[in-house]
């Protein structure tokens, strides 16, 4: 009986220094398992952060773009608008050069009408500044 004691002592003992070594194990590789998670979350955060940049480059860019061809067809647009009006400007102006002298003379004969043969007798009193 007592040769079977120690036997189990033995075997207790044998155990208990195997359980430590298991627990020592499982320790090293929880602290091994939470580094690598850390490294995990780090290069997935600038993973994220990269795929963020560019996408928004990308939508910048496409925005760039459509902005940029706007503004070259709104000022196609109104060049386009500010030749038509300068033509219809210059074809009026062709067509009514012989009219100016004649409306000139039209309307220095109806000013001469118009005007007052009588003279001023006395002139016109100060406008009042101040009350």
């Amino acid at each position: 009986m007592q040769r079977m004691r120690e036997e189990q002592r033995a075997i207790g003992t044998e155990t208990g220094g195997r359980v430590d070594q298991i627990r020592e194990t499982v320790m090293s590789s929880q602290e091994l398992i939470a580094r690598k998670f850390d490294e995990f979350t780090s290069l997935m955060e600038k993973s994220n952060t990269e795929a963020l940049v560019k996408a928004i480059e990308n939508v910048i860019g496409g925005f760039n773009d459509k902005l940029t061809e706007l503004i070259d067809r709104l000022v196609r647009e109104n060049f386009e608008e500010l030749n038509r009006s300068v033509k219809s400007l210059n074809d009026w102006q062709r067509e009514n050069r012989n009219r100016s002298p004649r409306s000139s003379h039209s309307s220095r004969m109806y000013r001469s009408d118009f005007r007052c043969p009588l003279k001023p007798s006395a002139p016109s009193p100060p406008l009042r500044t101040s009350w």
